[in-house]
Parts: structure tokens; sequence; C-alpha cells
């Protein structure tokens, strides 16, 4: 973060230019005055020429003009206040007026972030169960945790398996945490004295992980893309023995329905209408990306994700964003290089994010809008902007 230059505003930069021209003409007006009132007075009252110039130059200086801009820009913090939004940079407050493109992640922003398993495709019915409650750190009370975790405890509430009771009786022996880097998480557990490994996380990395001949994958391929199509968040499920993140066994896919906030379809449309583009940018499956990219309003005609992006110099990736809407399988890494490549291309870019990578893409933004509810401190205070309600409408 501390490498991460944040940018001027367009405020910032139009007053900058302004305060610059009005130096140059004060010296230039002082100059002259000094050099008539010697002409006129003589050269011996210069000191009173050099006292008149300096008088005029003071008197020309719009000293009241900041004080104005601080009070005008505190009115318009308070009217955002009123309205979920807590402006963290004064001057973020004309920048947020004059974005030409939003960036903006899917889950719990366009999102309500309410996970409800639609279906379930597995071929062991009580492993998939055992690795939807194990696999996860949710509270197993379902209080508090991610809402993805918390969707997966209540479908196994309703199928006869007591989250809270089967991690007491499967001890952890280790683990290794979800990370956008490696997308699943893994937890290694005792089950009847031997060490048994469960893993959730993307469909196609658990696959490419799996003991499954090329046609089997082809064909569990196949079915996540139907499901993904309809708008389900897809996620996979594996298991194995020992204490392992290879050769393990699959076990299939859920497919979670997080539903698009009612009022989003709404606020795109108005963007739109203001010459604002909208850009989604999501760690989701590309096809669940563009299925809820069309029915939101969103231009889904191409969806990149992170593995074709990492393959583009500065230049291409410039000329990509130009057209594509929506980003998908991203990793937070790519969308600092999203935002600069934006920013190359001209648009004055806010950008929203939840996780602690998300950051120096917040920080490099124009303006930087965080969530109030989800995510982390370390975004919040990299932000220009807190949304309370976690509302893309809000924006």
């Amino acid at each position: 973060l501390s490498g991460v230059e944040a940018e001027a505003t367009p405020l910032e930069r139009r007053l900058t230019q302004f305060g610059h021209r009005i130096a140059r003409w004060v010296a230039a007006l002082a100059v002259m005055l000094m050099v008539a009132g010697v002409g006129v007075e003589g050269i011996d009252r210069v000191d009173e020429a050099l006292l008149f110039a300096v008088a005029v130059a003071v008197a020309a200086v719009p000293e009241g003009l900041p004080a104005v801009l601080t009070l005008t820009l505190a009115l318009g913090t308070e009217r955002m206040a009123a309205r979920q939004a807590v402006v963290r940079r004064l001057s973020a407050v004309e920048a947020l007026g004059s974005v030409t493109v939003v960036a903006t992640d899917k889950t719990g922003t366009l999102t309500e972030n309410t996970m409800t398993v639609r279906a379930v495709d597995v071929v062991d019915e009580r492993r998939a169960l055992l690795a939807m409650v194990l696999a996860a750190e949710a509270e197993p009370d379902g209080a508090s945790g991610d809402p993805l975790e918390i969707g997966l405890y209540a479908h196994a509430a309703r199928h006869g398996v007591d989250a809270a009771a089967e991690r007491a009786s499967h001890k952890r022996v280790s683990e290794r945490p979800f990370d956008s880097e490696w997308k699943y998480m893994r937890v290694t557990v005792l089950d009847d004295g031997r060490a048994v490994s469960y893993l959730k996380g993307a469909p196609e990395v658990l696959l490419a992980m799996s003991r499954l001949t090329d046609e089997e994958r082809a064909d569990w391929s196949e079915r996540i893309v139907r499901a993904a199509a309809e708008g389900n968040r897809m996620l996979g499920l594996a298991w194995a023995d020992g204490e392992t993140d290879s050769d393990v066994t699959w076990l299939g896919t859920v497919a979670l329905w997080d539903p698009p906030r009612p009022e989003v379809p709404t606020a795109i449309a108005a963007c739109q209408q203001a010459g604002i583009r909208v850009v989604m940018i999501t760690g989701d499956h590309p096809t669940t990306a563009r299925a809820i990219a069309a029915t939101i309003g969103i231009d889904a005609g191409r969806v990149m994700t992170g593995d074709e992006l990492e393959g583009l110099d500065a230049e291409a990736l410039a000329e990509q964003v130009r057209d594509v809407g929506v980003f998908a399988r991203v990793d937070p890494e790519h969308k600092l290089d999203l935002v600069d490549a934006l920013k190359a291309n001209g648009e004055i870019v806010a950008m929203t994010g939840d996780g602690v990578n998300d950051a120096p893409a917040l920080k490099r933004a124009v303006v930087g809008v965080a969530m109030g509810h989800r995510g982390c401190d370390v975004r919040r205070e990299v932000a220009d902007l807190v949304l309370l309600d976690d509302n893309f409408a809000t924006i």
C-alpha cells in the first residue's frame, strides 16, 4: 500500500491549475504596478511603489476560496451521510460526480449476499454434507461468518447434519485457509482415528486435482456451466484420505443462489443514462458472472477471466478494457491492473472491493468505495467513501 500512489481528484487538479494561473497573473500585475509606480513617482518613491504592488497582490489572491470550497464539500458530505454514504476524503464528494467508470464487485454489492443452496449434484451425499460443515470457518450456530458457509450449514441442517456436533466429533488436525491464489480451502480432521481431508472451492480447481478421467472431467465441466448459466454461484467439494491437497476424490458441486438487489438494475440504468459505464469484477465462475450481469443490465457480451489477463501487457490490457464489461475469476492483484488500464484510457474510476487484497486497487482508483458491513478495516482505511448499507444503488 505504501508504494501505491493515490491520484489527485479532478477538483484537486483543476484547483492546482487555477492556483498557478492566479499566481502568474498576480505576479505579473505586481511587477507592472511596481514599474509604473517608479516611472510615475520616481525612483525615490520605490518603497511606496513596492508597498502598493504587494498590497494589490495580497488583495487579488482569493484567500477565502479554500474556506468556501471546504464548506461546500462539507455540506455535500452531510447530505451523503444521510443517504448511507460516509465520505472519508472531502474531495471525493466532487470526484464522485466526475466518475466515468464504476468498477464494482458482485457479491454483496450488486447482490444481496444471502446464499441459499439451490441444487446439489454429488456422488456421495454423506461425504458432501460433511465437507460442507467441516471445511468451513463460520460459527457452527450460523450466527456469524461467510454467508456462503452459513448457507451450507442451513442446507446440511435440513438434511439432518448438525454442524456443531460434527465439528466437535471431528477434531481438526490441520488446515489450508482459502486464498484467492489457490481458490480452495482444505481441512484435515480425525475420523475414527484416521486423518481425512475435506476440500471446498472453485469447481475447476478441484476438478483438476481429482482422480477423474478426462471424459468425466469434461462431463462435470458441462454440468457446472449449465448450472452457472442460471446465475448460480458454483462450489466444488472433494475429499481424500490423509493430509493432502492432491489426488483427491471428487464429490460434486453445490449451486448457490445469491439474488441481485432489486434496486440495482434501476441504479445501473441511471448510471448508463448519465454516461457512466459500469464494469463488474468478480471472482465467480465466468458463466455465473455473465448471467448475473445480463439480469441487472450490465453489458455481458464478452467476459474476460483472470487467466486471460495474465498474458496481456499494459497496452493490450488498456485496449481490452474499452469493450469488456465483465471480468470473472479475477484475483485481487488483477484489480489494480484493471484500474491502471482504465485510467490509462483517460477514465475517472470509482472502485469497490471487500477484501484486504483489494486495498491497493481502492487506493489507486480516483474514488475508492468500501463496504461498511463486509470486509476489513484496511480496506475502509484507504477508501474515500464508505457505504453503510453495502448497496451499489447508494453510489
